[in-house]
């Protein structure tokens, strides 16, 4: 099939939709892939956990998607004889129910099940009404709603069908944390900012995982890690990296930091080569 018409290319433009519409304390992970007990191995095109809401569960399809006698099919657009039966409903499913059990097993977690639902993408298809009795229109967001993703996902995570309890950005923090340290779950690309977007000052919230020293965004709410490890938007001159930005504070962090460079920020005012020294060690 063509580039154009690949799945990598659809799951681009839903990446940079995503990154333009997140919103303070909303993080962003690729390509979640999950070792399940009940369903073995199923991946999560994008895992989207937004404070207040739950998390979005997402599976992409780029092309044409068509669904007719109980079948979904996908045919490619540059090459209409290019043709697959697909089910993203029951992937995007079995992504969602791995999410919830794994962090329902964790003795860190308290909340339960975690409040999630699920989503299939279809930025080259228009949707104009249910696709068989387990594609709700509500959960198909086609071509027409791409310009408006985070509000169509919250419409749904917002109401009162749900009933598990409400994540607070505290709950998201820890679920980010007992994801990276899953020797079960991979996570190819924690989203980032696009580039030219203004830099406000931006929180950063430091913690070791898996022996992985992550540093995320949150003042945009985006996390900049690429294959675990911190990307380009992190500063050299500290360790553990921190983000660049216009200002960061010690009180932005939560541990004490190395300077490894020039102190742009200033975090270690006597020179002894320790920033934010009132802050406690990170020994993980």
């Amino acid at each position: 099939m063509p580039k154009k018409d690949s799945n990598g290319d659809a799951e681009g433009t839903v990446l940079k939709v995503l990154e333009s519409q997140a919103r303070p304390g909303d993080v962003l992970l690729q390509g979640v892939r999950f070792t399940d007990p009940k369903n073995g191995d199923v991946e999560a095109d994008f895992l989207v956990l937004m404070p207040g809401l739950g998390a979005a569960v997402i599976e992409v399809k780029g092309g044409l998607v068509t669904y007719a006698e109980g079948e979904w099919t996908l045919r490619g657009i540059s090459d209409p004889n290019y043709q697959r039966r697909i089910h993203p409903v029951d992937q995007a499913r079995k992504a969602k129910h791995a999410l919830r059990r794994y962090l329902d097993r964790q003795p860190e977690w308290n909340l339960g099940l975690v409040r999630s639902a699920w989503f299939v993408v279809m930025p080259e298809t228009e949707v104009a009404g249910d696709f068989g009795p387990e594609g709700l229109q509500e959960h198909l967001l086609g071509s027409g709603q791409v310009g408006s993703l985070r509000d169509s996902m919250k419409a749904v995570l917002d109401r009162g069908l749900l009933t598990e309890p409400r994540p607070s950005p505290e709950a998201i923090e820890d679920a980010v944390s007992l994801l990276f340290r899953s020797e079960n779950i991979s996570i190819r690309h924690m989203g980032r900012p696009r580039s030219g977007s203004s830099r406000k000052r931006r929180n950063a919230l430091i913690g070791a995982v898996g022996g992985v020293a992550l540093v995320g965004a949150l003042g945009l709410g985006v996390w900049s890690v690429n294959g675990g490890t911190v990307a380009e938007e992190c500063s050299p001159h500290y360790e553990p990296c921190l983000p660049v930005t216009d200002d960061l504070n010690c009180s932005d962090l939560d541990y004490q930091v190395r300077v490894i460079g020039t102190d742009v920020y200033g975090l270690d005012r006597d020179g002894n080569g320790v920033g934010c020294e009132n802050l406690p060690r990170n020994v993980d």
